[in-house]
């Protein structure tokens, strides 16, 4: 297959071809097919299933050479776009964070008495 991080981008969905054999596979193989919708990412699929990534990953390449899963065409080229959002209405949307009004808050120093640390042991003396 290709590096690992196209394959985490990549979306499948259930080929022609699972629906002959769907009752003949295992049963993590009939999870993943059955959430499987082409829209679904590895790390979608594995979250849904409360699965590790690495293993449903391993299982994706398994099922990919049993042709079980077609994977969609389309990874993204790019880095997410970072345009300017617009609501219905012409609204534009925030996109970056606002400082509060007085600007953030400031750490001030405390003072302290020689030897001590400033951290409490949990113990009331």
């Amino acid at each position: 297959w290709r590096p690992p991080a196209d394959l985490a981008r990549a979306r499948m969905r259930p080929s022609a071809r699972a629906d002959r054999v769907a009752g003949r596979l295992t049963g993590r193989y009939q999870a993943l097919l059955a959430i499987a919708n082409g829209r679904r990412t590895p790390r979608d699929l594995a979250f849904t299933l409360g699965r590790g990534l690495f293993g449903v990953m391993v299982d994706l390449i398994r099922m990919n050479g049993l042709e079980l899963v077609q994977w969609e065409n389309g990874l993204p080229a790019d880095r997410p776009s970072t345009a300017p959002r617009i609501l219905p209405g012409g609204q534009r949307v925030a996109t970056t964070a606002r400082t509060p009004p007085g600007g953030l808050p400031r750490r001030t120093a405390v003072a302290r008495r020689s030897g001590e640390s400033g951290h409490s042991d949990g113990l009331d003396s």
